[in-house]
């Protein structure tokens, strides 16, 4: 039977999404480079909030994922639309920047997982993942409840706590922007679905959750840096304490993934009106495109890098309200860009060919099978 669409689901995907612009705002911006002084740490508020929104489009493949079927269809559609737009925007750039794109760095545009020159790193990882889903899906649905979460607990504390706290990449996470972070990611969320675990845990409190964890990533990542910059012995005690290299705002960072975990289970637990889910339904199927316009390495240098480091001359309250205004602004305007290529993608079939492409692959693999028995 299935099962009824979470639609909070759907709208934290839309939120993430805006968070994520928010990180690429400051970071991309020139932001957190400019920032001097005080206003650093005014700097950081906005980055600290905004850093879990990764993590959370892991969970959310994971919670989604588990109870839905494994199609190649939707890779394939979604490889369509980031080659749509790697190879759209990289030929648009050489047309308004002549000698800027040649043939060979639009061939490397239209593969983005085989090539780097358009780095979409969340795709190349997702990619990877897919394959694993089966797998991991079995694990969640199968495996018991308890040897899984002892199982999730070692996970956290080896590929998570461990890496954060001794400041060494021994398992070649590379802070996690890889295949198996998103894994571990996907489990959990995946987890949290099969089990409706922490069901208890929703509305303020989960919110709680998540502006605590946030907040207690900002207090480490500029305790940190304020023992470390200080007298010898305040960096001594940083140096033994904090460690100069920990950095707390990081995909691994324990406090950032249960930060997530909390953003999650508060989008797990909302009732949204009927007005507002018809939104959400339209809106949330083009939060991918906002990732794959705005992150366009030759879009993001053209209009993103260092466009925004004046903001750190703004009063504190000021620049973290400009930030957040120019992550809505961006996220507005990809969106509207994205709902052209839906509409494109609608209208010459692209779901319709990438059913046809999974239909082609089962029918392949099945002939395959018969031959060799």
């Amino acid at each position: 039977m299935p099962q009824k669409r979470n639609y909070g689901i759907d709208l934290l995907r839309i939120v993430s999404m805006l968070l994520v612009v928010v990180l690429h705002t400051e970071g991309h911006g020139g932001i957190l480079e400019a920032a001097q002084d005080h206003t650093v740490y005014w700097a950081y508020l906005p980055e600290a909030f905004a850093y879990c929104a990764v993590n959370c489009y892991g969970l959310i493949s994971g919670y989604v994922g588990v109870a839905a079927r494994w199609r190649p269809a939707n890779l394939i559609a979604l490889w369509l639309q980031v080659a749509f737009y790697s190879v759209g925007l990289t030929a648009l750039c050489g047309i308004l920047l002549p000698g800027t794109v040649g043939l060979t760095d639009l061939l490397h545009a239209a593969m983005p997982v085989t090539y780097q020159y358009v780095d979409y790193w969340y795709f190349t990882a997702y990619f990877g993942l897919f394959f694993l889903i089966p797998l991991l899906n079995h694990l969640v649905r199968t495996m018991p409840r308890q040897q899984l979460r002892r199982i999730l607990f070692l996970l956290v504390v080896v590929f998570s706590v461990f890496p954060t706290l001794t400041r060494h990449d021994r398992f070649s996470l590379d802070n996690g922007y890889t295949v198996w972070w998103l894994a571990i990611l996907y489990l959990l969320g995946g987890y949290i679905r099969q089990y409706n675990a922490l069901a208890w845990l929703r509305g303020r409190r989960a919110l709680a959750v998540y502006a605590g964890f946030s907040l207690l990533s900002y207090a480490l990542q500029m305790g940190r840096d304020i023992l470390t910059r200080r007298v010898s012995l305040y960096a001594w005690i940083g140096e033994r304490f904090f460690g100069a290299q920990i950095s707390w705002l990081n995909y691994l960072s324990p406090t950032v993934l249960l930060a997530a975990v909390g953003l999650l289970l508060f989008f797990r637990g909302l009732s949204l009106s009927h007005g507002v889910t018809q939104l959400v339904c339209r809106i949330s199927p083009l939060a991918f495109g906002v990732y794959l316009i705005h992150n366009h390495p030759l879009i993001s240098d053209l209009l993103m890098e260092d466009r925004f480091a004046f903001y750190a001359l703004l009063p504190g309250p000021v620049l973290v309200l400009a930030v957040l205004l120019t992550a809505l602004g961006i996220y507005l305007i990809c969106t509207l860009l994205d709902g052209l290529r839906a509409t494109l993608f609608a209208r010459i079939g692209v779901r319709r060919f990438s059913g046809w492409c999974e239909a082609k692959l089962r029918s392949g693999v099945c002939c395959l099978e018969k031959t060799q028995k």
